[in-house]
């Protein structure tokens, strides 16, 4: 495989269906001052999985004698595995909350349980061991060498592994936040350059305005954009 057709095959994988379980109407009970100290407190861990815990993980595949010159198949298998750590526990967070209403024999569609379901997504993203973060792990990592699978030395990546884990626990929180948040999949290039939206890498070209590969994927909330992709930005088309 090569490095374009891995890229390229990443992309694929990291195609996220709309999530229908959660439906944030009816009655918030947050006063607005919390959810301010709430979205500071959720952006610090998801920068810091960009900031501290990517460059650790890009170190460790930059070690890969089989990836040392795949430059743009590191940043996309970095990319992907948080793009899949939300896909991930968005699947098992809507596990668990059908699973408890079914028990409880209530109709997860009935206007009557929206305020019992924030409870129970709160009560889910404040006790970190309702996600079985292994589980979570292992399915992302599976998924990447799955999709990679000539390239075997993903596999014994312990780096890679830990990243995933720590990308599935900011995911957990943020997916059982309420309101949730939201990944920007909107992932398609080349694309025009939005700056409510995109912030440059420093690798970009600072005088062109086309995206042409995206490093970290933005974060929305109740389609309010509050943390921004990082973009590159080039003109080579290269």
């Amino acid at each position: 495989m090569s490095f374009s057709r891995g890229c390229a095959a990443l992309l694929d994988l990291m195609q996220i269906p709309h999530s229908p379980c959660y439906s944030d109407t009816g009655y918030h009970s947050e006063t607005d001052v919390e959810q301010e100290l709430s979205v500071k407190d959720v952006m610090a861990r998801y920068e810091t999985l960009y900031h501290q815990h990517r460059p650790r993980a890009l170190e460790a595949l930059d070690a890969l004698p089989e990836l040392r010159h795949a430059t743009q198949l590191k940043s996309k298998i970095l990319f992907s595995v948080v793009v899949l750590a939300f896909r991930t526990c968005r699947t098992l967070r809507d596990s668990r909350l059908q699973s408890a209403l079914r028990q409880l024999q209530l109709d997860p569609h009935s206007p009557a349980v929206s305020s019992l379901r924030k409870e129970m997504l709160r009560c889910l993203g404040a006790t970190g061991d309702a996600c079985p973060f292994q589980e979570a792990e292992a399915q992302v990592v599976g998924l990447v060498c799955d999709t990679l699978r000539e390239y075997r030395c993903l596999e014994g990546c312990d780096q890679l592994r830990r990243y995933a884990g720590q990308a599935a626990r900011v995911a957990w929180a943020m997916v059982c936040a309420v309101p949730p948040y939201e990944l920007d999949t909107d992932f398609a290039t080349p694309a025009k350059l939005q700056l409510e939206k995109h912030q440059r890498h420093h690798s970009s070209d600072r005088t062109c305005e086309t995206v042409r590969a995206f490093v970290w994927p933005g974060i929305s909330c109740q389609n309010r954009c509050v943390f921004k992709a990082i973009v590159v930005t080039d003109a080579s088309g290269t």
